[in-house]
């Protein structure tokens, strides 16, 4: 007997159960023997090991026609247990199949259960966030007030200068009451802030406008004083040449009163375009905490998708149950175990 033989029954003596006794006919009684705990196929991988145990010559036909005589043998004794195992995992699937839908209704079930007698409470809660957003949405109809206002003003100064005081005795009869609940301070705030803007923009029009008659006046002045020089220049000149200066000294009071309509339009101007780049930085800055808002509930989708995915499957339990653990944990509900984004 060769070595490699005595090596074989060696290990065969030590086999839980003989090869030939292993078959599909009996797999659901060899399962918890053979299959079930970790390193019970040990010793039949030992055995096929052992009996391939041996260097056959490659340089002869019958060494090689060896070589592929022992693979083909692997590859009958890895079948002769695969199947049986199949077999046996097979009848556990269908054992435990009726187990996982029973499991899931009783979740079910206690998830809907759990979802009616909570219902009273959610459905307070979601009257409460209704009633916040109602205050908060009281507090901002005074910053949404003076944004429009500012969007809908008039071109010319005077119709402006009308309709900002229109918006602000408005608001000022706004009254900040009991109606504001917590908010009644914020609103309060809100409503003086928006008041004081309102009274500045107020005072810069009412400049404006006296700056605009300044130079109307001084406009109108200078017409005069040129008309008497005209005059008295007419005196001494013929009729036709007093004529023509006084058109001339029409029309250039006529120029002065477009420079200072001009020179209060580019001025107009410039104020609206500082206060639209003010609001497109505004907006950008907003933008800018929206897209990091966007980015970090994505990150948190990508962190709890991949928790998810490791408790169905390093741990085995079913999709509900799990995300039930995540949102229980994101919450701090289960004590030292959280999520940490």
């Amino acid at each position: 007997m060769t070595n490699a033989q005595q090596s074989v029954d060696t290990v065969t003596n030590t086999l839980p159960v003989p090869f030939e006794e292993i078959t599909e006919e009996k797999a659901v009684t060899l399962g918890p023997v053979l299959y079930t705990d970790a390193g019970q196929l040990t010793p039949y991988f030992d055995h096929i090991k052992a009996s391939v145990n041996e260097v056959p010559d490659l340089t002869t036909v019958k060494g090689r026609d060896r070589i592929a005589s022992l693979a083909a043998s692997v590859s009958r004794s890895k079948t002769a247990i695969e199947k049986p195992g199949r077999a046996y995992l097979k009848h556990v699937k269908a054992v435990v199949k009726p187990i996982e839908q029973n499991l899931k209704k009783f979740v079910d079930d206690c998830d809907e259960l759990r979802d009616m007698v909570r219902k009273p409470l959610t459905d307070w809660e979601n009257e409460q966030k209704a009633h916040q957003e109602m205050l908060q949405a009281k507090v901002s109809y005074f910053a949404e007030e003076y944004a429009g206002m500012m969007e809908n003003a008039p071109d010319n100064l005077t119709e402006r200068l009308q309709f900002f005081e229109r918006v602000h005795a408005a608001l000022t009869a706004e009254k900040i009451d009991a109606s504001y609940e917590q908010y009644q301070e914020a609103g309060a705030a809100a409503k003086a802030e928006t008041l004081d803007k309102i009274e500045l923009r107020i005072a810069g029009t009412k400049a404006e406008i006296q700056e605009q008659k300044r130079l109307a006046e001084e406009a109108e002045q200078k017409r005069q004083q040129e008309i008497e020089q005209a005059k008295a220049q007419a005196e001494a000149k013929a009729k036709a040449d007093a004529q023509a200066e006084i058109e001339a000294a029409n029309r250039r009071a006529e120029e002065a009163k477009a420079l200072a309509a001009e020179q209060a339009k580019q001025r107009e101007a410039a104020a609206a375009e500082a206060e639209r780049q003010r609001i497109i930085e505004e907006q950008r800055k907003q933008q800018e905490i929206e897209t990091a808002r966007a980015a970090d509930v994505e990150h948190r989708k990508a962190v709890n998708n991949d928790v998810l995915q490791k408790l169905m499957a390093e741990i085995g339990i079913d999709e509900d149950t799990a995300r039930l653990i995540i949102i229980k944990a994101a919450k701090g509900n289960l004590g030292a175990l959280q999520m940490n984004y």
